[in-house]
């Protein structure tokens, strides 16, 4: 179980200029970038370990939050069309599921399409232990060059080697509110 920074299956993308900028200039810039790692703490966004690997920063290290973080150059988003919930908790664990590994998945409500990467998974506060609130995110890369973060409520999962196509539509679903124990 990692607390607050772990390492991740690397992303190859590009830094938005004006995180490394406070904000105040760069805007429009992209400095290309390896993320390796991820930081949780409860109630933030999540925030990347980016390995910079061009330019006048080359071989340098920084923290950005989820938003400074693209595959290609593109708009900034609307923060919470990428990560609709802040961090549950600073204890987590981060997986891959195999068969998911660069699977289309749409993001709803808009089906939104992306390509899944990695899960990360929180444990120890009220939230994360609680069954009717729990969501673990799923890092999936949008065609159009974001990173974002979601629950499974969020995402229709598609490999046409087991289905026709997803549905389109939201499944009927209530949260499973129980707890259950073997003995």
């Amino acid at each position: 179980m990692s607390y607050i920074f772990d390492k991740i299956p690397y992303i190859r993308g590009f830094v938005r200029r004006e995180y490394t900028r406070n904000l105040v200039d760069g805007h429009g810039d992209f400095i290309p970038a390896v993320f390796v790692g991820v930081r949780c703490v409860r109630g933030l966004s999540l925030q990347f370990q980016a390995w910079f690997v061009d330019g006048p920063a080359n071989g340098a290290c920084y923290l950005v939050p989820i938003e400074a973080c693209v595959t290609k150059p593109c708009p900034m988003p609307i923060k919470r069309l990428i990560q609709p919930w802040d961090t549950f908790g600073s204890d987590f664990g981060i997986g891959r599921i195999d068969l998911f590994h660069r699977m289309r998945v749409y993001v709803l409500p808009d089906r939104a399409p992306a390509r899944y990467e990695f899960t990360i998974d929180f444990i120890n506060t009220d939230l994360a232990d609680d069954p009717e609130q729990h969501k673990h995110l799923h890092l999936c890369r949008f065609d159009g060059g974001h990173l974002g973060a979601f629950p499974n409520n969020r995402l229709l999962f598609e490999d046409l080697a087991f289905m026709e196509s997803v549905t389109g539509k939201k499944p009927d679903f209530a949260a499973l509110s129980h707890v259950f124990f073997s003995e």
